[in-house]
């Protein structure tokens, strides 16, 4: 697993995101340096062909906004656990309501014809990119840091 936290003034790097996989044989992850924070996102790459029916490749899609006001509006800000039972209780709830809200926040969607890839260029300036930010992010050298935030900064088209 790679790391995906890169702190500006450490030296060290820790990995805070993870992810599992559900149904699929095969697949990883790749910490990106697609944004300007020393936060990196997770990019899961997965075969939807692996397990999946030739007749149907259906994945599920999150809406997380919603996910987020279903969570918002369902678990109680400070529930009273003074006794083992009450902790039971609060775990019981905290997970029916988790799972109540991805259950309605997820929809299934049918996935025809292969997925889509951003032009060569942009993939390109990217690397580039990311390239910069990893190498400020080892010797803190100001242009490198400059550099990537100009690319970031930067349109698709260059201009």
């Amino acid at each position: 697993m790679e790391p995906t936290h890169f702190p500006y003034h450490h030296p060290s790097s820790n990995t805070l995101d993870f992810g599992t996989m559900k149904n699929f044989s095969t697949g990883n992850t790749t910490s990106m340096n697609d944004l300007s924070s020393d936060h990196n996102p997770v990019a899961f790459h997965i075969n939807i062909n692996s397990n999946l029916s030739s007749g149907s490749k259906n994945i599920n899609v999150t809406n997380w906004k919603t996910f987020c006001e279903l969570i918002h509006n369902s678990i109680p800000g400070n529930p009273k656990m003074d006794t083992e039972a009450e902790i039971d209780e609060a775990i019981q709830k905290f997970t029916c309501c988790i799972t109540s809200a991805i259950n309605l926040s997820t929809r299934t969607k049918v996935i025809s014809g292969p997925f889509r890839q951003p032009p060569k260029e942009i993939l390109s300036k990217i690397k580039i990119k990311n390239r910069l930010r990893k190498l400020y992010q080892i010797t803190f050298f100001p242009p490198y840091k400059r550099k990537a935030c100009k690319l970031q900064k930067r349109n698709p088209k260059g201009h």
